[in-house]
């Protein structure tokens, strides 16, 4: 897109109403009632991403999945597994590190 100065303005100023809305809702009208399900996401779509990647030797795009997947865990509160997998991202990128730079393996994972 290619937004004038003015319109970029108005965008970020709408998406700022938005957020200053929703901040000043009550707690109960935006946490969703039903369960959270985070976990079953982290299993069925990123861990298995993670393990996409990695077999086939993506080993940027695959640090980035575990990266993800250890915050998830932490966010749920299973530090066994965030532990677990972020032993996973660091063994990735000692491999990585032998390759390029950090900057570029992020960037080329998360990008």
């Amino acid at each position: 897109e290619n937004l004038s100065p003015e319109e970029i303005r108005e965008k970020i100023l709408s998406f700022f109403d938005v957020i200053i809305t929703k901040m000043k809702m009550p707690e109960e009208d935006i946490i969703p009632l039903e369960s959270c399900q985070c976990e079953e996401i982290v299993e069925m779509v990123i861990m298995p991403l993670a393990h996409h990647f990695l077999a086939l030797g993506e080993n940027n795009k695959a640090l980035y999945y575990f990266l993800e997947i250890t915050s998830a865990y932490l966010i749920l509160g299973d530090n066994y597994m965030a532990h677990l997998y972020l032993k996973e991202g660091e063994r990735l990128l000692k491999t990585l590190k032998d390759d390029k730079s950090w900057s570029h393996t992020f960037e080329a994972a998360a990008f």
